[in-house]
Formats: structure tokens, sequence, C-alpha cells
């Protein structure tokens, strides 16, 4: 065999580790992503003035009214203008380095940095799940 073929073996070899790996955390991801879910339609419902239940009815909801209280005071919680700004500018700046320098389009930066944000939360959850570092074999990081 040669090496080139070697290396392709150990490529594919890796990647089907990695998919088995994520495979079998299935559940995991089923209930991160029913969490998210239902977080952003409670979000979106009480924006409307509206909360949804589990039960699916719908009801008023009053302004005073907390669904979770936060063990935290209002002076310990990071304010938003302490952090949109920030992600503001970089996400702006990052967009305009990809079209000058790269000659890549607006729209597909945005859709990198947002897949960019799901796979990191996926990277995440898997590493929470499994418990390793990094679910790649030793062998794959040095191709």
């Amino acid at each position: 065999m040669t090496g080139k073929a070697c290396r392709r073996l150990i490529e594919l070899t890796g990647c089907s580790y990695i998919t088995t790996e994520l495979a079998c955390q299935w559940r995991i991801f089923g209930l991160s992503t029913q969490a998210i879910w239902k977080a952003a339609r409670r979000y979106f419902a009480s924006k409307k003035g509206l909360d949804t239940r589990d039960t699916g009815e719908y009801s008023s909801l009053s302004k005073k009214e907390k669904l979770v209280e936060d063990p935290a005071s209002e002076s310990d919680q990071v304010k938003m203008w302490m952090w949109l700004p920030g992600l503001i500018s970089v996400l702006v700046l990052t967009c305009l380095v990809m079209y000058v320098q790269y000659e890549m389009p607006v729209a597909e930066t945005c859709l990198a940095l947002l897949l960019t944000f799901f796979f990191s939360f996926l990277a995440i959850q898997a590493t929470g799940a499994t418990g390793k570092l990094s679910p790649i074999p030793r062998y794959f990081h040095f191709l």
C-alpha cells in the first residue's frame, strides 16, 4: 500500500470514527435541539405578550412574571451594551476583511459565521457528553 493510499485510509477511518461518535450521542443532540426550540418559542411568545406552556395553549403573560429567577442580582449581570457592540464590530470587520482580501460575498461570510457558531455548539455538546477533549483519534492529528 502506498503512502498516499495509507493516508487516505487513515482519513476515512478518522472521519467514520468521528461520525460514529456523534451518532451515538443522538439523544443528547435531540434533547439540546428540543431545549433550544422551546426556549426560542417562549422567547418569541413573550415578545408578543403570550406564554406557551408545554400544553401548547396560550395565555396572557404579565410583565412582572418571570419564568426562571436568576440568582445573580442586576448589578452582577453582564449588560447587553458591554458585549453587543463588540460582537457587531467583529462581524462587520470579518465581512469586510473576507470581501477585501478573498473577494468572498457578504452573504457567504454570514453563512460561514452562522455555521461556525452551530459547529462550535455541537463540539461543546460532544465534549460534554463524551468527556473527551477531542473526538479525533491520536493518529489523525499527524496528517
